[in-house]
């Protein structure tokens, strides 16, 4: 019966929150793992590799960027897409940026697009360019 209020969340004048996760590579073994929900995960062959990432979200929010790192792998334009998977799966949208291993590279979604309700389930997807041995990132929220 009771609701949690932002301020029972947000300390130090804060307004954002991160989520980190990674999408895993086995270099040797030459396939990825897939990281979600247990019903989802399986391992995929390279040709065919898609990454999807899912994580509840605590309250109401907005997905204002996506810091992602990869650790190998040439230089290329890669595409992360955003899912709300809350009750059925809506790809909100997708942004495509320059990436560089063994950079930082910042994707921004900073609209009402990308925006998600309390309890939502937030999803990142990327089918990479060329092969990397490990990709890790942060997405960045603000509470609405």
């Amino acid at each position: 019966t009771k609701k949690i209020q932002k301020s029972n969340l947000v300390t130090g004048g804060s307004d954002h929150f991160t989520i980190t996760g990674a999408f895993l590579c086995d270099a040797t073994q030459a396939t990825f793992f897939t990281t979600g929900s247990a019903s989802d995960a399986k391992t995929r062959s390279l040709t065919s590799v898609k990454h999807l990432y899912t994580m509840p979200v605590p309250v109401a929010c907005r997905l204002v960027d996506v810091a992602l790192w990869v650790e190998s792998g040439t230089a290329r334009s890669e595409t992360l897409e955003v899912h709300d998977h809350s009750a059925t799966t809506t790809k909100l949208g997708e942004v495509a940026a320059q990436v560089a291993a063994d950079t930082v590279t910042v994707f921004t979604y900073d609209t009402s697009t990308f925006d998600f309700a309390a309890g939502g389930q937030f999803g990142l997807k990327m089918t990479p360019n060329t092969q990397p041995d490990g990709i890790a990132f942060t997405a960045r929220f603000r509470i609405t």
